[in-house]
């Protein structure tokens, strides 16, 4: 696992399978149902899923990009 240069947080990256990039996320799953509406999830597999209020995918788990959450973020965005 590496650690974030910026805030020093434990992190993973996952390529995005639209782009083929490379996306920092949290080490902590969640489930998409567990989560508040509007949150993103990014899977293993590099699928997006934000969350909606009105659906429910109780299969689905993924991780918070970590840019989300880092104060140092804009240092790293490309």
């Amino acid at each position: 696992m590496a650690q974030c240069r910026g805030c020093g947080e434990p992190i993973e990256f996952v390529t995005m399978k639209k782009s083929g990039k490379k996306m920092p996320v949290n080490a902590e799953y969640f489930n998409y149902d567990d989560v508040e509406a509007g949150t993103i999830l990014i899977t293993d597999g590099g699928n997006l899923y934000t969350k909606e209020a009105d659906k429910s995918f109780p299969n689905i788990k993924g991780r918070e990009s970590h840019f989300s959450v880092c104060k140092q973020a804009s240092k790293f965005r490309r």
